[in-house]
């Protein structure tokens, strides 16, 4: 699903839904968000993110948001993991954390949901979502 974006009072804000698979046993899972676009200029920037669970699974598997870079669209690397959202998946729980992007640039960025590893026993939906400061182009 892509991105449905808005702009509120000088900020950018965006929501998208995906769907993370079955760990199969005490496997990190990840779902990538799609490439945000050019109104979305991450770079140099500490923003919020937001994480909702949408469709609970039965095991409890603990979420986190990773921040992404790419030169090219293509190749990306990890620029900032959150370290304290841990988010239960058997509720329609949610969280909030900063994500920081200060003295990175890039033309193309991702936001990427991850697992901790434990057993989720099936698949489960989330919510993205993100705010961050406006870039005119």
């Amino acid at each position: 699903m892509a991105w449905t974006t808005t702009s509120v009072r000088g900020y950018v804000t965006g929501f998208e839904s995906l769907t993370l698979a079955d760990s199969a046993g005490a496997n990190v899972t990840t779902a990538n968000s799609t490439t945000l676009g050019a109104r979305e200029d991450l770079s140099n920037q500490i923003f919020t993110v937001y994480l909702t669970v949408t469709e609970t699974c039965a095991g409890d598997g603990g979420l986190e948001v990773a921040l992404q870079a790419s030169p090219d669209g293509t190749n990306w690397a990890t620029i900032d993991t959150t370290s304290s959202m841990d988010l239960d998946t058997t509720g329609t729980n949610s969280a909030t954390e900063d994500l920081v992007a200060t003295n990175v640039w890039a033309p193309y960025w991702r936001l990427q949901v991850l697992s901790d590893g434990t057993d989720t026993q099936d698949d489960c939906t989330v919510t993205l979502g993100y705010a961050a400061k406006r870039i005119l182009l």
